[in-house]
């Protein structure tokens, strides 16, 4: 009669590096008359393997055999599972604030990276990317990355960007754009600007000097916008 050999079920583990991971097995082998059994295992290519050797991210099928003191030799197989499901880290900054280069905001550039246990620097693409111009307000930056494995991680952070004045400054509004001048209607939460005022408030957001002011009423308060003049150049 050959030895009984008692194996475990399917083990699956996840990767911890580039070789796949450590995994530990019970094996053992009981005979009506051979009462000290060694158990030996292999995987497909024959090589020994023993409880806690690195087995490769794959499905690798052991064969455990022992045999008897009459030669009698009993098998048993198991499967190793080896799996890589974790997404990478992606790392990104914290919010980033920045002043407006212009009317239309600012090139903001960050550094962005990602680490994962199996793929060494996955590639990081961001939306938008590093070096984009960002408008003035809060927008959010969503960065991923993606390993061998197709798994996907991602992180988010924000850029704000304002205009760096003492008046309440909204927004800038490209009106027209002739070969060497550009119009802006710039919208503000003031009640009453002077022309002197509507000048500095051209100058805050990056544009030469105020044409003029329009006054109007919204929601039972007014408020001025101004009409700035600027380089061609900025409205590209």
């Amino acid at each position: 009669t050959k030895p009984q050999v008692s194996v475990p079920g399917t083990i699956t583990q996840e990767a911890t590096g580039p070789s796949g991971a450590a995994v530990a097995f019970d094996v053992s082998a009981t005979d009506v008359v051979t009462t000290s059994l060694t158990v030996t295992c292999i995987d497909e290519t024959n090589r020994t393997v023993v409880s806690g050797d690195t087995f490769p991210i794959d499905t690798t099928t052991v064969t455990c055999s022992a045999t008897d003191a009459a030669s009698n030799t009993g098998t048993a197989m198991f499967d190793i599972v080896v799996q890589d499901t974790t997404s990478p880290t992606v790392n990104v900054p914290g919010p980033i604030s920045v002043d407006a280069e212009g009317p239309r905001g600012s090139v903001v550039s960050f550094t962005v990276s990602a680490t994962d246990a199996v793929t060494a620097n996955p590639a990081v693409s961001c939306v938008p990317a590093s070096g984009s111009l960002f408008a003035v307000g809060t927008t959010s930056v969503t960065c991923s990355a993606t390993d061998t494995a197709g798994n996907t991680g991602s992180a988010s952070f924000t850029v704000t960007v304002s205009y760096d004045s003492i008046y309440d400054i909204r927004s800038a509004t490209l009106i027209s754009r002739g070969s060497t001048r550009s119009f802006w209607r710039v919208v503000t939460g003031e009640e009453n600007l002077t022309m002197s005022q509507a000048h500095q408030v051209c100058g805050d957001v990056g544009l030469d000097s105020a044409t003029g002011i329009t006054r109007y009423r919204s929601g039972g308060k007014r408020y001025t916008d101004v009409i700035c003049v600027g380089p061609a150049s900025l409205a590209r």
